[in-house]
């Protein structure tokens, strides 16, 4: 391991600490980011039921919401049915007889 790497990794651990996150919790994020860009986007698939932590949200890399039916740029906090990272209110959605996506979100 590199020195830069080494001080990425400390970096990591670091923020992941500073958002609440015991050590199992920070190894399963860690153990992730050779799977990923960045530490925000390892944290959302790693940590499935934390989602929601608003201290992670600020995390580099973190998805914003990707909904198909509105332009809501919010965090994610869950996936679609599809496995799309989307925001809570974003993943209540329906779709009309010509395939056009409505999501329950007030962003529309």
């Amino acid at each position: 391991m590199t020195h830069e790497q080494r001080a990425a990794l400390q970096g990591a651990v670091i923020k992941l600490d500073a958002a609440g996150l015991d050590a199992r919790r920070r190894r399963l994020v860690i153990q992730q980011m050779r799977h990923y860009e960045t530490i925000g986007e390892a944290a959302f698939w790693a940590l499935k039921n934390d989602r929601d932590n608003e201290s992670l949200h600020g995390m580099p890399g973190w998805p914003e919401c990707e909904c198909g039916g509105c332009p809501c740029t919010s965090p994610a906090t869950c996936t679609d049915d599809g496995g799309v990272p989307v925001c809570s209110p974003c993943s209540d959605y329906t779709v009309d007889g010509g395939g056009e996506v409505h999501c329950s979100c007030s962003c529309e």
